[in-house]
């Protein structure tokens, strides 16, 4: 036999061995793994992670408690707005001396019957509402009165 042929059987040889290597099974998982997994929300489904997010809780001026999803919506009051999240965000726009300034963070109680607004904006102050109920709420320096539209 010639060097190149006996060069090419063996290369051939190789090559049949590593495709015959057999595949490795899939890993196990425990009970406990399955169970997350399935219970685990999909990222970009929003509405599904707020229904399975815990609520936070917030109480009004007559110790009433309010859950996050009771809370959630749009507020107007003297020209400006404040949209409250269920999963605990905030936006807010305020027309103050003919300017508007805008501002996102996170809410959350801050004792009884009262919420605290966090803007992302570590410069900017934090903000304190006295909640009247699920429908009104009151800046506590009384600058602001937001009422409930949606």
């Amino acid at each position: 036999m010639t060097p190149l042929r006996l060069s090419l059987l063996t290369a051939a040889a190789v090559l049949a061995l590593a495709a015959c290597k057999p595949a490795e099974p899939p890993a196990a998982s425990t009970p406990a793994q399955a169970d997350a997994a399935a219970t685990t929300a999909p990222a970009n489904d929003f509405i599904t992670a707020v229904d399975q997010a815990p609520a936070a809780e917030v109480t009004d001026k007559a110790g009433v408690m309010i859950d996050s999803k009771a809370l959630a919506g749009e507020f107007d009051g003297n020209g400006s707005k404040l949209m409250i999240e269920a999963d605990g965000s905030y936006t807010q726009t305020l027309n103050a001396g003919g300017a508007q300034l805008s501002s996102a963070g996170t809410w959350s109680a801050a004792g009884p019957g009262a919420l605290l607004l966090d803007p992302q904006d570590k410069a900017a102050q934090d903000v304190r509402f006295d909640v009247v109920s699920a429908d009104e709420l009151h800046s506590q320096d009384g600058t602001y009165t937001f009422k409930r539209t949606h």
